[in-house]
């Protein structure tokens, strides 16, 4: 009975995961191998002026790779134009905002990748330098709303898994993934990288996080001494778009922003994604800046709640300036601020405080 029992409870949890998957179409690019031809179930995210990828292998580009899993796989490339490839398609069921899901797929580059350039039209070029696969989820086809996940240098010409977890900010029903340069670059260049095999999305626990607290060699940090002892608060988009201004910002200022998140959760306020987004430009613009990313909350008896809390606060900033673009190692995480300090014990400031702070660049020694 006891065994019974068992299996029935195995057999409901794994019936509830299967209907909360996301099943992709055509997850292992199936077709036939052709120039410019998109497997079907993939939309083309392609400039109209560029071609299409291409469902490989096919000599016409020497790619000669067999494929991972079934028959044919997908190739997509970056090119010298300041162009590169993407395909996407919609999901038969949402990705929901603050949940996860594990996802994988298999990736290689190919020795042989040749084409004709735009730059040369008449002889063809290589393209076959590595490059890195962008996740992007958005409400359209193409619409790169919010970054995912970004692989690492594909530089291995066999086949390799891959795996994510993905957590997006907000409910998409397009996924989108993106050949792309790796940065930061100079020059445009002719890349290519091959996929196969994407698994189902997965809906998943969601304790595993991309974000660590993290310390650089590159960086150099400012010392106790040399810190601004000035803080300063703010409430609005003008005060942040005052503060966090190119040419007046001080290394080691204290940024400290309330009204983000809702009382006691990790639901962002709909004015909070305004402020973050001056972060974003500010990040953009200045692409050498370190920012430190700290969370408090108030006082309260269960500390190690409380300290979980400020932890995924700050993951989930982190987070999201990753989705806007921003690499992850321009970025320390830390949420360690468990409490509010006597100085911000009012009530306004209670379980509202993120601080930012300025701490340094990449290119210090």
């Amino acid at each position: 009975m006891k065994k019974i029992l068992l299996y029935l409870l195995i057999f409901n949890y794994c019936s509830l995961i299967e209907a909360q998957s996301i099943i992709l179409k055509n997850p292992s690019f199936e077709g036939t191998p052709a120039a410019s031809t998109t497997p079907k179930g993939w939309h083309d995210c392609d400039p109209p002026e560029q071609s299409p990828p291409d469902t490989q292998p096919n000599v016409t580009y020497r790619v000669e790779k067999e494929a991972y899993d079934g028959k044919t796989y997908i190739g997509m490339v970056t090119r010298s134009t300041d162009t590169w490839e993407a395909v996407g398609q919609e999901l038969h069921r949402p990705m929901e905002a603050g949940s996860c899901y594990d996802f994988s797929l298999y990736l290689a580059r190919s020795e042989s990748y040749l084409s004709v350039s735009r730059t040369d039209p008449i002889s063809k070029v290589q393209f076959t330098q590595p490059v890195r696969l962008r996740i992007w989820a958005g409400n359209d086809y193409c619409d790169k709303r919010e970054l995912l996940e970004e692989t690492s240098t594909v530089e291995h010409t066999d086949w390799r898994p891959y795996k994510f977890k993905l957590k997006p900010l907000r409910n998409y029903d397009y996924i989108m993934l993106e050949a792309f340069y790796v940065t930061p670059t100079l020059v445009p260049y002719n890349g290519n990288i091959l996929i196969d095999k994407c698994s189902d999305i997965v809906f998943a626990s969601c304790d595993d996080e991309v974000f660590v607290n993290r310390k650089f060699n590159s960086i150099k940090y400012i010392e106790e001494s040399d810190k601004v002892s000035s803080e300063i608060k703010i409430k609005t988009l003008e005060d942040v778009q005052q503060l966090l201004n190119i040419d007046s910002i001080l290394q080691g200022q204290i940024i400290s922003i309330h009204n983000v998140y809702q009382n006691k959760s990790l639901i962002f306020q709909e004015d909070a994604f305004e402020m973050l987004d001056r972060v974003y430009f500010f990040l953009e613009q200045v692409s050498d800046a370190i920012l430190e990313i700290d969370t408090y909350v108030e006082k309260g008896n269960d500390k190690k709640y409380y300290n979980k809390l400020t932890e995924k606060r700050a993951l989930e900033i982190g987070r999201y300036l990753k989705s806007k673009g921003i690499d992850t190692y321009r970025l320390i995480v830390k949420g360690d601020g468990s409490e509010i300090s006597k100085k911000k014990e009012s009530r306004e400031w209670q379980n509202q405080i993120i601080e930012i702070k300025f701490v340094g660049s990449t290119n210090d020694n």
